[in-house]
């Protein structure tokens, strides 16, 4: 999978030694949550733009965020390229695999926020999001089948107006304003 940057340019975003070996733990929430007492971790959403410039916002269902409209995405797993990331969440949450797609990185942010899905919850968490823009096809958007068990309970498409016009958090405000100005890569 290539990425590009807003200008369409490589996006370099994998630097490995050849002699790197990783074995990727998945922490149960007891200890994930004492990790996240002194780490911060990356993640990595996907903005889906339909052909009709709608974006697809997901309503998490835990912390942090609960409540709020979000990308879908989720965070790196040790020795996980970011292109398999990308694939990997995306295929997880939303059922549709975008390994033909050119995601195209629009924003980096550090995120806090004052609660978090494991305990304690009143800790909080940290993360550094990166966001990237895919654009998907009416065959792709036909293929949508959403986990709704996992983190989010809701979709919906919103054109780019809706999102600056209403209830949205501003860096999901601030991300459709930036993809608005991509043009479309499907």
């Amino acid at each position: 999978m290539r990425i590009v940057d807003i200008f369409g340019e490589d996006f370099i975003c994998d630097y490995r030694e050849e002699r790197a070996a990783f074995k990727p733990l998945w922490l149960g929430d007891g200890e994930y949550g004492r990790a996240m007492n002194c780490a911060v971790f990356s993640t990595y959403d996907v903005l889906c733009r339909r052909p009709d410039g709608k974006f697809l916002l997901l309503v998490r269902q835990i912390q942090p965020l609960k409540g709020l409209c979000w990308f879908s995405g989720g965070r790196q797993m040790t020795g996980t390229s970011v292109p398999d990331t990308l694939r990997k969440n995306t295929k997880r949450e939303l059922g549709i695999d975008i390994a033909d797609k050119e995601p195209v990185f629009l924003v980096w942010a550090s995120i806090a926020c004052e609660k978090r899905e494991q305990l304690p919850q009143e800790d909080g968490s940290h993360t550094t999001t990166h966001v990237f823009l895919v654009d998907l096809t009416e065959a792709d958007v036909a293929e949508l089948l959403p986990n709704n068990e996992f983190e989010s309970q809701s979709i919906g498409w919103y054109s780019p107006a809706e999102i600056q016009n209403g209830e949205f958090h501003d860096f999901v405000k601030r991300c459709a304003r930036i993809a608005t100005r991509v043009p479309e890569r499907s």
